[in-house]
């Protein structure tokens, strides 16, 4: 007897680049591009996710962004795949201003190939009051969008860079607030894009969530209930769909903290 199978393969050929190479964290507009991808006829049409990871760093130092407890999980930045090769976003603070962007290209059954590619983001110099005052706009902005993922994708940039050498208790009361409002914006954001039937989504608010909660001293009670209530929710929502090994790892990571 003889068996003939016919295996897919993932979509070949293609390049992946991000303009401009240097930038600075939540202001500067980053555009991907995945060009020039294709695969068989009958594997049509692709589809695109964006993501990044950041370097391993230490504990300890002054920003959130070093105090937090980082690791290297891919950080989505779309809550599903993209019929566009095209995206622009803004990228968070980078705990040693490297990041590693990431593109991956699906084909109809799933398959995907992914490139790489860095990224330099430089802080962003500004004060408590400033940056409070930058955020309530951007995220007041994206909310009258109704576009939950970039929603969430502004959470984590602003979360990277709140903090600083300024560690006085006016200033610690302030992150708190600032926190508390990010909070209140992941946990809206979360409703809209549909956690329990992707497991992209659901990966884009537990890396949110994530990012949020990475300093415990700077979360509020309130912060905290909000947390452990929506990584409750999502968990439990996407059990059918599963999670990745990155998505896991950062979500017990999490729970660890709080």
């Amino acid at each position: 007897t003889v068996v003939s199978l016919t295996t897919n393969g993932p979509p070949t050929s293609g390049t992946f680049a991000v303009s401009p190479y240097r930038g600075t964290a939540l202001t500067t507009e980053f555009e991907f591009l995945l060009d020039g991808w294709s695969d068989d006829v009958d594997d049509y049409p692709l589809t695109y996710t964006y993501s990044y990871r950041q370097r391993l760093s230490r504990r300890g130092g002054g920003s959130f962004a070093d105090r937090r407890t980082a690791n290297s999980a891919l950080t989505p930045l779309v809550a599903d795949q993209y019929a566009s090769s095209w995206f622009v976003t803004t990228l968070p603070q980078a705990n040693n201003v490297n990041l590693t962007c990431v593109g991956r290209v699906f084909d109809r059954y799933l398959s995907y190939a992914q490139a790489f590619t860095p990224v330099r983001v430089d802080p962003l110099e500004i004060s408590g009051e400033d940056l409070s005052a930058l955020a309530g706009d951007l995220l007041s902005e994206s909310a009258n969008t109704g576009d939950g993922e970039a929603s969430l994708s502004l959470v984590s940039n602003v979360a990277s860079v709140i903090g600083g050498t300024d560690t006085s208790r006016r200033r610690l009361s302030a992150e708190q607030e600032l926190i508390d409002d990010l909070m209140a914006h992941t946990i809206s954001a979360a409703s809209l894009v549909g956690t329990g039937s992707s497991a992209a989504a659901a990966a884009q608010v537990l890396s949110t969530v994530s990012t949020l909660t990475g300093d415990p001293d700077s979360l509020s009670e309130s912060s905290q209930t909000g947390a452990i209530g929506l990584l409750d929710d999502v968990v439990d929502g996407a059990a059918g769909t599963g999670f990745d090994a990155d998505t896991a790892a950062a979500t017990a990571a999490t729970l660890s903290r709080l």
